[in-house]
């Protein structure tokens, strides 16, 4: 219950009340864990040649609606080197596809509606600073 109250004088008093649920819905508590592997690959010397990314995801979780998920995504690494002798990356730029859930993908609680796979997939791009530690 939420209650407003004001004192415009000293002979009336306004009063709003308002009265409802904070939250309607099924809410869950349970465990839930992820498991990734990464993978960064340069296999050229010659920086403007990309390298390759890829990242699997597994997820699961009792409270979700759909328990567990399987995520992927791939792309090209462009690192943006210096113009000192030892050629150490200043910057890396990598635009990727992903699907954030290859599996079955339930709407609703009763696990009747599923979301189609196109629904699952996203374009992105990640910026990042290495860290570069000496020789």
């Amino acid at each position: 219950m939420n209650s407003l109250r004001k004192v415009p004088s000293s002979t009336e008093t306004l009063t709003k009340e308002e009265t409802g649920t904070g939250y309607e819905g099924d809410f869950r508590e349970g465990f839930g864990y992820d498991v990734f592997a990464d993978f960064y690959g340069m296999f050229w010397k010659k920086s403007y040649i990309p390298g390759i990314y890829a990242e699997v995801k597994y997820s699961h979780g009792n409270p979700w609606i759909t328990q567990d998920k399987l995520a992927l995504s791939a792309g090209a690494i462009f690192n943006v080197t210096s113009s000192d002798k030892d050629s150490k990356n200043l910057l890396s730029i990598v635009p990727y596809v992903k699907w954030s859930n290859v599996l079955k993908e339930y709407t609703d609680l009763a696990r009747s509606g599923t979301s189609p796979l196109h629904n699952q997939f996203s374009i992105g791009i990640s910026v990042g600073i290495p860290i570069n530690i000496g020789k």
